[in-house]
């Protein structure tokens, strides 16, 4: 027995069969389709459950960008990356077509949950993603804690420096930084590479994001206390040069070790969100 899982971000929309966590999957994508006002993610969905669905898959599960109610399966808020997102249907939708359990939860939500039960991690978990913009989900008692209103680890929102954490602590951010010294947009790969290489520039803009980054870890670590903040998103492609960065920061604003929190940078990559939710399938 398999379950059918996806992963929709702004760019594509991965998917994978999975039938458990020890084998291998085969990870497919496509683009995701979005114009100036609307988009077309659940109709490239269906079109992709149409096309894979067999007997073997008994449920289908999505992790996607968007403030999510988990129990409808339904988008409740969505940014303007994604038009006339909010209020798609999608748990309904797919289970009145194909007559199949269908669940639906939060891309970071879903990252985190892949992360703590395919590492085995202990405790209560907070996990951040930092890519284009930032995001956060936190783990309490094995389950996901998604709040009040379902928006609890919106972090990318919380307020630093006159701004949004996401404006100051993400990898836009650090190409916006380092195009206005150079006048010039570099990749961020060519801004770590030119780090390497004991580029001023692209080492103080590295280090400003680090500072901002941490910033908010710290204020994550006081008022949560949890055992273990996971990193992940895009920025995990530099985990080598960025990890002891990021910890010595740590180390040296942090105002006492009674508080120390282990930090971890995720090893899932692009498929902690599939694995979140096959995860999260088992359940149902």
């Amino acid at each position: 027995m398999s379950t059918l899982c996806f992963d929709v971000g702004g760019m594509s929309i991965k998917y994978a069969k999975i039938k458990d966590d020890t084998s291998e999957i085969k990870i497919e994508s496509i683009p995701t389709r979005v114009t100036e006002n609307d988009n077309f993610i659940l109709a490239d969905i269906l079109d992709v459950i149409e096309r894979k669905l067999d007997s073997d898959i008994k449920k289908i599960a999505i992790s996607t960008a968007g403030v999510v109610d988990s129990k409808k399966g339904e988008i409740v808020f969505a940014g303007p990356t994604i038009p006339n997102y909010t209020g798609t249907k999608i748990k309904e939708t797919i289970e009145a077509k194909f007559s199949i359990p269908c669940i639906v939860e939060n891309d970071v939500n879903a990252a985190a949950f892949g992360e703590y039960k395919y590492n085995k991690l202990k405790g209560d978990i907070f996990c951040m993603t930092v890519g284009t913009g930032v995001g956060g989900a936190l783990i309490i008692n094995d389950d996901i804690y998604t709040g009040n209103t379902g928006t609890a680890g919106e972090i990318g929102y919380m307020p630093l420096n006159n701004n949004y954490y996401q404006n100051l602590a993400s990898t836009t951010y650090l190409l916006d930084s380092v195009e206005k010294k150079l006048n010039t947009r570099l990749n961020g790969l060519e801004i770590f590479e030119r780090a390497k290489n004991n580029d001023k520039i692209c080492l103080e803009a590295i280090d400003n994001l680090v500072d901002n980054l941490t910033t908010g870890m710290l204020n994550i670590i006081y008022i949560l206390n949890p055992s273990v903040i996971v990193i992940g998103g895009g920025i995990t492609a530099q985990k080598e040069y960025l990890e002891n960065k990021i910890l010595n920061s740590i180390n040296k604003k942090i105002i006492d070790k009674k508080f120390k929190t282990e930090i971890k940078l995720a090893k899932l990559a692009n498929s902690a969100g599939l694995y979140g939710m096959f995860y999260l399938s088992e359940r149902i």
